[in-house]
């Protein structure tokens, strides 16, 4: 691998970080943000049992295991460029 396509991997992976974290963000702000009650004349036969944030708690954790993920993949780049 030549540095530049080195370099080119270890950007990539860095925005693709970038843009994990920007979504950790906006999920925790939904955990801050009160939402209204949904009264309409639609009536739901399959309504969840589950609080809204526990949707958000969920995706925020696979979020966070997708940014585990990429974190990984760059100290993995960064070792195999050190040997």
């Amino acid at each position: 691998m030549t540095a530049r396509e080195f370099l080119r991997q270890a950007r990539d992976v860095d925005n693709q970080i970038k843009l994990d974290l920007n979504e950790l963000t906006k999920l925790r702000s939904q955990l801050y943000t009160i939402s209204s009650p949904q009264y309409g004349g639609r009536v739901s036969h399959t309504r969840s049992t589950r609080a809204p944030y526990e949707f958000v708690l969920e995706r925020l954790r696979e979020q966070e295991d997708v940014l585990s993920k990429d974190l990984e993949r760059l100290i993995r780049g960064l070792k195999s460029a050190r040997s």
